[in-house]
């Protein structure tokens, strides 16, 4: 009777620590004014298609729903109970579900409660106090620098969890009922591929762990083979089902996967160097936390001290495969993509630590509790109503919320200027990635897509993940609108700021630049404050002000490449441009309709590649797509037709002139490939995942939609 007594209180610990932890988020989540953006937002975006579709009671491809990017197996976590516009529990189930979900999945994996002594109960109690205070729940709004892993809305931690339980089933079959809970771990594996893509490689680990160790159980005669064999096969069905249902969906297509590889390359891109051992382990204090990390190195010591080899070579195997993808595949600042391979390899070995305690003394006991010392100290700083950011910062927690409250204001005074005109669609650039400008487009993207009043407008940021981050002279002259915070010194860093050699540096550059601009350069203010908002009313006023930045710099190949200015070209002399590959005009039209007139492709040699020119006449103004920007596109063939390399620039559309036509300059970096024979070109609008690409018809191949013309022999790129 004492001990059902003792453990009771033990886990009545772990339940005040979780509905202090569920008050602690609700609190910080009901305070924040900003909705979610970026990644966070499509996900909402995904249970709003989703739940559309279930409330017309008709079949659908749930996979194949906008954004298509993303699954559909958050919605059940998310917006359990059908779509909510009220962000804020959207915030709450993001962060608190996963320590939930990762409690139960530490008990599974422990065994049954019944077999285990006090000593081991209260081993429970510590790790699932530490497992369920690891720093990645407690990380709200954005802290504007990278020392956190992530803030409101990320489904990281929630991927983690499911990966945690997967693997916990797989653990737990060992022990008995190995048919059932074998075939838990498949469907829990499967179930992660729903959450994100990523998933693919927890399937391939829980299938790996779960074959390891069963070929452990099996070679210690623990197991029959003719059991393990109709285990494997079920495993087997179940993920030939899974890949082909994944390779038929719109979830899983080639230009997903094409933008998945590209945005790991650009991450990778920007980590200069190797981080140093100081700075990985910095990150596992802000992600998993110290104490969790602490835990698994214990885990394994009693793995290998019981011999349990197998579970010791798959949690080292899950842990530094996790360090390769985060590390190797993108950079240090995105932890998150280590994140679930850090608590599975914690899971494997586990049930070793739960079996070693068995018979510790209290004075070992009180040793490991002190792990639960920072989740003490979280529970306080949760409870108080200004908690110091020191200690928030030694925690590696951030509780921030509602910081950016101005922007928040701002942002929907321009959402009421946009609602007054609906039928206008407005392109809004936004000039570094700042919490307050990420609050500000937040606030935009969030009526955008989900179809709210003053949605009509088009994001365009230096960030696309296809292309080299860089900011382009010619897509902030497409803008109506440019959004970014002032530089309070910002004529000093102009006349001081000669040689700019990163990213960052361009960033603080370009936001100095709009800081000084005056009515004569093009832009009216009509915002300011936390953000300021600029409407460009005059494009060549613009350009010449970007001009005359760039004068007298030394700047990234990049950023050259990008930040050149617009050009006019006369059209009368557009045919006869030096080396245009064009032998007669080529007209673009819409719906039978001709709006525009390629006269002349050029191309020339740099150090870094090679730069085309192709140059437009606009004979009719053509409004922006309520559903995207246009852009001209350029593909780069071999003597096959096959694409060896793309580009693409913002199409000034609403530019119709009948004396100047405009030039836009494509930019292809040097490849090792196969040598260039073609080039196509077109104009195209890549519209959201779920709707076709609409292009703007030019009589080529492709039905229509682009011209092929002839480099000349030996042409290099």
């Amino acid at each position: 009777m004492r001990r059902v007594e003792g453990g009771l209180a033990l886990f009545f610990i772990v339940i005040v620590w979780l509905i202090v932890a569920a008050y602690g988020i609700w609190h910080y989540a009901y305070l924040e004014t900003a909705p979610p953006v970026f990644d966070a937002l499509s996900y909402v975006h995904k249970a709003q298609s989703f739940w559309a579709a279930v409330t017309k009671g008709l079949p659908f491809n749930p996979f194949d729903l906008a954004p298509q990017i993303r699954p559909f197996g958050t919605v059940f976590f998310t917006h359990p109970f059908g779509f909510s516009t009220d962000f804020h529990q959207f915030f709450f189930l993001t962060n608190f579900l996963p320590a939930l979900l990762l409690a139960i999945a530490m008990v599974i994996a422990a065994g049954s409660l019944r077999n285990l002594d006090h000593g081991q109960r209260i081993t429970l109690t510590i790790v699932l106090l530490c497992m369920t205070s690891m720093p990645a729940y407690f990380q709200f709004a954005s802290s504007g620098d990278n020392r956190f892993m992530g803030t409101w809305g990320f489904v990281d931690i929630l991927f983690g969890a499911i990966s945690a339980l997967a693997c916990a089933f797989t653990v737990t079959a060992m022990r008995g009922r190995y048919l059932f809970w074998s075939a838990l771990s498949a469907l829990c594996a499967i179930f992660a591929i729903l959450i994100k893509p990523a998933g693919l490689a927890v399937m391939a680990i829980v299938a790996g762990t779960w074959a390891g160790l069963t070929f452990s159980q099996w070679h210690s005669k623990s197991l029959e083979l003719r059991t393990a064999l109709r285990a494997g096969a079920a495993f087997l069905l179940l993920f030939a089902i899974t890949g082909l249902i994944l390779h038929r969906s719109k979830y899983f297509s080639h230009e997903n996967y094409a933008y998945g590889i590209s945005s790991m390359e650009l991450l990778h891109a920007g980590q200069q160097s190797f981080p140093t051992g100081m700075a990985i382990l910095e990150k596992l204090r802000v992600s998993i936390g110290l104490p969790v990390f602490i835990l698994w190195i214990l885990c394994l010591g009693f793995a290998v001290r019981a011999r349990l080899w197998m579970s010791t070579f798959c949690s080292l195997l899950i842990f530094f495969g996790g360090c390769y993808i985060w590390l190797v595949r993108t950079n240090l600042n995105h932890v998150r993509y280590f994140f679930p391979f850090g608590i599975m390899a914690v899971v494997v070995v586990f049930p070793a630590l739960i079996q070693s305690v068995r018979g510790w003394s209290y004075k070992r006991l009180a040793l490991l509790s002190a792990l639960t010392l920072p989740t003490l100290a979280i529970a306080i700083l949760l409870l108080v109503p200004q908690p110091p950011e020191r200690g928030q910062f030694l925690l590696g927690i951030n509780l921030l919320a509602n910081k950016n409250a101005d922007a928040v204001k701002q942002a929907n005074a321009l959402v009421d200027e946009l609602a007054s005109e609906p039928a206008r669609l407005s392109i809004i650039y936004y000039v570094g990635g700042t919490p307050k400008i990420n609050a500000f487009e937040g606030v935009m993207d969030w009526n955008r897509e989900l179809g709210f009043r003053g949605g009509n407008s088009n994001p365009a940021l230096p960030i696309d993940w296809v292309r080299p981050a860089a900011y382009r002279l010619d897509e902030l002259l497409r803008a109506r609108f440019i959004v970014f915070e002032p530089v309070a010194d910002a004529q000093r860093v102009l006349d001081t700021e000669h040689v700019v050699e990163t990213y960052w540096a361009e960033q603080t550059l370009v936001r100095s630049w709009l800081t000084t601009l005056k009515p004569a350069d093009g832009v009216r203010v009509i915002e300011d404050g936390g953000t300021r908002v600029l409407e460009v009313v005059n494009r060549f006023a613009l350009n010449q002000a970007g001009v005359e930045l760039t004068r007298g710099r030394k700047l990234r190949g990049v950023f050259v490449l990008g930040f050149h200015p617009m050009t006019g070209i006369p059209v009368r002399n557009a045919a006869a441009l030096s080396g245009n590959l064009l032998t007669k005009p080529i007209d673009l039209s819409v719906d039978g309709s001709t709006v525009a007139r390629a006269l002349a492709v050029t191309h020339e040699q740099t150090a870094v590649g090679s730069i085309y020119h192709i140059v437009i006449e606009q004979l009719v103004v053509l409004p922006a797509n309520e559903d995207g920007n246009w852009h001209v596109f350029l593909h780069v063939l071999d003597k096959n037709g096959k694409i060896i390399k793309d580009g693409y620039q913002i199409y000034i559309s609403d530019a119709a002139s009948s004396t100047t036509a405009l030039q836009y300059d494509i930019s292809i970096p040097k490849q090792a490939s196969s040598a260039p024979a073609f080039v196509a070109f077109g104009v195209f609008n890549p519209r959201p995942a779920g709707k076709s690409q609409s292009f703007i018809s030019s009589g080529g191949d492709w039905s229509g939609r682009r011209n092929i013309v002839a480099l000349p022999t030996g042409t290099a790129q």
